[in-house]
């Protein structure tokens, strides 16, 4: 089952949450609202929204000022600002903000869940993109793990020759050594204890060369 995004309203309208809330509710949305800014700051600080719904004009703080406050970059919400003035000052200023959007009230339910539905698709789009960022980065760091690996393969190849030229050498001086010690020797017995442990060091060599 899909999950229902979710909507945060802020308004100091209390008729305006609840027409809102109503409004968005019917189209599967699922809605927190607050007429209070600072209780919104902490309910986006705590929660995930895929959307904020703010108004410009409030008592504790304006909508731009509750946007100062948060860390946006720490955020994945969205952020569309809505005000009854209709100057041009408060466009360049939810601009400035970097609001995904902006209305002006009164609008038209239409209106607000067309441009609603445009900003979460820009979200969308945006998480793709996010998602196909981390999916390139962990793909490169999946190659840079194999090419070491294959570095390591390759350096404990040439290693294992070495080391198996080096075992020919100490097995040919036992076997050499051997044959010039009687077999009551003392010495006899170390020869051949040398030439075991060489033999099976040899035969571990061979196994990991012929991977």
């Amino acid at each position: 089952m899909k999950k229902a995004l979710k909507i945060l309203i802020v308004d100091d309208d209390q008729m305006v949450l609840d027409s809102l809330k109503a409004l968005l509710k019917i189209k599967g949305y699922e809605i927190d609202t607050t007429s209070s800014a600072r209780d919104a700051l902490r309910l986006i600080n705590q929660n995930i929204f895929d959307l904020a719904l703010l108004d410009v004009m409030m008592p504790e703080m304006t909508g731009f000022e509750l946007l100062d406050s948060l860390n946006r970059e720490s955020l994945d919400t969205m952020f569309m600002i809505m005000t009854g003035d209709t100057s041009m000052d408060f466009a360049i200023e939810a601009i400035r903000k970097m609001a995904n959007d902006y209305i002006r009230k009164p609008f038209e339910p239409d209106e607000l869940l067309v441009r609603v539905e445009m900003v979460l698709k820009q979200k969308k789009m945006r998480d793709e993109r996010k998602n196909v960022e981390i999916e390139k980065k962990n793909l490169e760091k999946q190659l840079q793990h194999s090419q070491k690996m294959e570095t390591i393969g390759t350096l404990a190849g040439g290693i294992a020759h070495d080391f198996n030229n080096m075992l020919g050498i100490i097995i040919g001086s036992a076997e050499l050594a051997l044959e010039s010690v009687n077999n009551d020797d003392p010495v006899n017995k170390y020869i051949n204890k040398i030439l075991t442990a060489s033999t099976r060091a040899e035969e571990m060599v061979k196994r990991l060369l012929s991977f």
